[in-house]
């Protein structure tokens, strides 16, 4: 009889004894399929993400560019450019060299996790024919909040 109950009380701690090594196991599996799905969002889909978005900001940097340039010819043609009109088509980070044919703003647009930076280049005399021309820089100098101009 002693045998019999030794077998009645080890059968049902084997069960138990199953059940928690299966719930471990599944436990275990859990917490890899989880690490692995935080692996691959972090090595594979953040990164392409960015990317993504990198890209557009820097399209919608090249249009400011763009509609800036535009928007300097515009100022320039009555036959002056004063640092408040540069101020109200760049913002207040730009810088200007100026020379005896042409003066060059630089100024700095976000574009996702970095900046872009542009020369606009304005041939000189200022007038109605007044061209201005862009172009992005491949590094960008260090550009300062231009002192308000109003």
């Amino acid at each position: 009889m002693t045998a019999d109950d030794t077998r009645t009380t080890s059968r049902p701690l084997r069960i138990i004894g199953g059940a928690v090594a299966t719930l471990a196991g599944l436990a275990i599996l859990a917490f890899l399929l989880a690490a692995g799905v935080v692996s691959w969002m972090f090595g594979v889909a953040l990164p392409r993400h960015q990317h993504e978005i990198d890209d557009q900001s820097l399209a919608a940097a090249r249009d400011a560019a763009n509609d800036n340039q535009r928007r300097l010819a515009s100022d320039a043609a009555d036959g002056k450019l004063t640092d408040t009109e540069v101020t109200a088509a760049l913002g207040r980070m730009w810088t200007i060299e100026r020379s005896a044919d042409r003066w060059a703003v630089t100024t700095s647009y976000p574009a996702g996790s970095d900046d872009v930076c542009f020369r606009f280049d304005i041939a000189l005399p200022l007038g109605p024919n007044t061209r201005v021309t862009h172009t992005e820089l491949p590094d960008c100098p260090l550009i300062r909040p231009h002192p308000d101009a109003s």
